[in-house]
């Protein structure tokens, strides 16, 4: 397990996830793999050299209009539940809801007072 406050993952959302697959593909040689939800959710595992390197998903309507494509990088911790309460007291505020991901952990993407965002795993 990734130490608490260590970075481990990052993941591109981004309004156009084909665009963006041929960019990366095309830049770094990164191939995919889908890893869609059963639900639904749409979501691509970067592979390098058969290794899972990045996520990439949906900038979705409402929730990220005006929002441009960002990458988001995943900090670890401890208690994901804690940690969010705490940025929230603090002035940050959730962007992507806090949610257990199947075989990973639990995360949320927040964005702090500044206007950063974060993500936070479990």
């Amino acid at each position: 397990m990734t130490p608490h406050g260590h970075y481990f993952w990052t993941e591109l959302n981004t309004w156009d996830v084909e665009m963006a697959k041929a960019f990366c593909a095309a830049t770094f040689g990164w191939t995919y793999q889908d890893a869609s939800t059963k639900e639904g959710g749409e979501y691509w595992l970067a592979m390098a050299n058969g290794e899972p390197v990045a996520g990439i998903l949906p900038l979705t309507s409402p929730t990220f209009d005006g929002f441009e494509d960002f990458w988001a990088p995943y900090i670890a911790v401890e208690d994901v539940d804690q940690c969010t309460a705490e940025a929230l007291a603090k002035g940050a505020i959730i962007i992507r809801d806090l949610l257990d991901v199947p075989n990973t952990g639990r995360r949320v993407i927040l964005k702090q007072p500044g206007g950063a965002l974060v993500a936070l795993m479990t």
